[in-house]
């Protein structure tokens, strides 16, 4: 029995002796009464709901310790009990982390009553953590199902096939196996071992590489590069790689800064059409007439925006 309700009993307790004391004619208002009485049945109410959260946890039904929570939290008015409910929820989230429930806590946490504010960063910070670290494992288990593939077909010499797996979520393992596999392919099909695009292959690898194969790679490049040769062409290719890189992440960034502008929509002026995804056209047809400037602007895939005196009044798609 919490303080607050023995506190709550004895008013009620010496509310009933005094108004029997002082007069047979005075009685305790029904008001107070119903009062002391709500006071007691919420008190019981956040008991039971506590309770049920404890004998959750103690039998470790972590994922129905969130569940309650969850529906019930609300419910609690008691601030003792808050602070007591709100830590075998915090509880009940750790444990289900610890035994990789990464999962369940995460579909959970998507309940418009989960309640996240609750949470401290530190519980936040685990589950972005370890989320993160449930995508590195995935890719992991993949790249290493990748890597016994292109072993498969390295020597089936299926260079062809090999290089399906060349992409931006590919390991060092997994690309330094692909450029091995062209430059196999090229020297197959060229038979020239000066040729330029047959050097770039091998000297994408790095010279220090240890990784599947590394002994075969290596052997495989001395015997067309001197070790300066491979280390100078090796150091080149890598600034190619980051000039792409850099490229890319300028490419990806501009198309998402064109998606959160506005579709052309009938009213636009002609500087907000600029502005807008469709940008500028490939060409202006304009017509000059004493009721005003028609325009007709040309886009690619047969698109066509209409402009009255710089106001869009039609689109053609």
């Amino acid at each position: 029995m919490t303080l607050k309700k023995v506190v709550t009993i004895f008013a009620f307790v010496l509310l009933i002796g005094c108004s029997s004391q002082e007069s047979k004619n005075q009685e305790v208002s029904q008001e107070v009464l119903d009062k002391i009485g709500e006071s007691l049945e919420n008190s019981d109410k956040n008991d039971e709901i506590v309770k049920t959260l404890q004998k959750l946890m103690d039998n470790k039904n972590y994922t129905d310790v969130m569940k309650t929570f969850q529906q019930k939290y609300n419910e609690v008015t008691d601030e003792e009990q808050k602070t007591t409910a709100k830590n075998l929820y915090k509880e009940s989230i750790v444990q289900l982390l610890e035994h990789d429930n990464l999962v369940i806590v995460e579909k959970l946490l998507e309940s418009p009553n989960a309640h996240k504010e609750v949470l401290s960063t530190d519980i936040l910070d685990r589950i972005k953590s370890d989320r993160e670290g449930m995508e590195t494992a995935h890719k992991e288990s993949a790249s290493a199902e990748n890597v016994d593939r292109i072993l498969e077909l390295l020597d089936s010499k299926d260079y062809m096939t090999i290089y399906q797996y060349d992409n931006d979520e590919a390991t060092e393992t997994v690309r330094t196996l692909i450029k091995y596999a062209r430059a196999l392919d090229h020297l197959a099909v060229m038979k020239d071992t000066q040729d330029i695009w047959f050097k770039r292959y091998i000297g994408w690898i790095d010279p220090k590489y240890n990784g599947v194969r590394s002994k075969e790679i290596i052997a495989f490049a001395n015997k067309y590069l001197t070790k300066d040769e491979w280390q100078q062409l090796y150091a080149e290719e890598r600034k190619w790689d980051q000039r792409f890189a850099r490229a890319n992440a300028r490419s990806e960034q501009e198309k998402k800064n064109q998606a959160s502008k506005p579709l052309p929509t009938i009213g636009m002026t002609t500087d907000e059409v600029l502005n807008s995804q469709w940008g500028e056209p490939e060409d202006i047809n304009k017509t000059i007439t004493a009721y005003g400037t028609d325009e007709q602007w040309v886009y690619p895939n047969f698109k066509y925006l209409y402009f009255e005196d710089g106001i869009l009044v039609t689109i053609q798609e």
